[in-house]
This record gives structure tokens, C-alpha cells and sequence, in this order.
């Protein structure tokens, strides 16, 4: 399946470090004949723990807190 690329965008070193890992999970699975869904890519990340520990909690400046990241289902939080 080929690449399409829409618009240029400079990608900070943590994001093109999850989009490299991204592309290799999918080659391998590509040499096998198969096509994965972007939900499958996001389980094989969960599965191999390959969520980088920034992506975890964001700043919500408008609530001035650290929020838990809604897309990683791994996150623990001490509150409640």
C-alpha cells in the first residue's frame, strides 16, 4: 500500500520515533501478506508496551492539571 503524504509537517524526534515503530510493526506484517487496521497498530503498541513514557499524562492549561493521556489504557493515576 503506497504512502500518501498531504502536507508537510516537522515531526518532533519522540513523534517520528513512534511513526518508525509504527512502520516497522506494519512491514512485518505486510511480509506476511496481511494489512493492519490503525485500532490493530494501536494494540500491538499496547501489546509490546511501546507507548514512550511522555505520551502518558498532557498539560490541560485550561484545568491547570496533568491529565491521564485517554488513548493509553495502561496509565495508572494516585487519584481518584
Amino acid at each position: 500500500m503506497p504512502k500518501i503524504k498531504y502536507q508537510d509537517y516537522n515531526f518532533r524526534l519522540a513523534s517520528l520515533a513512534v511513526i518508525e515503530q509504527a512502520n516497522r510493526i506494519v512491514a512485518f506484517y505486510q511480509q506476511q501478506g496481511l494489512d493492519l487496521t490503525l485500532r490493530q497498530v494501536y494494540y500491538q503498541f499496547v501489546t509490546r508496551d511501546y507507548f514512550p513514557n511522555d505520551r502518558w499524562w498532557w498539560w490541560d492549561a485550561n484545568k491547570s492539571k496533568w491529565i491521564a493521556d485517554p488513548l493509553h489504557t495502561n496509565v495508572r493515576s494516585n487519584t481518584a
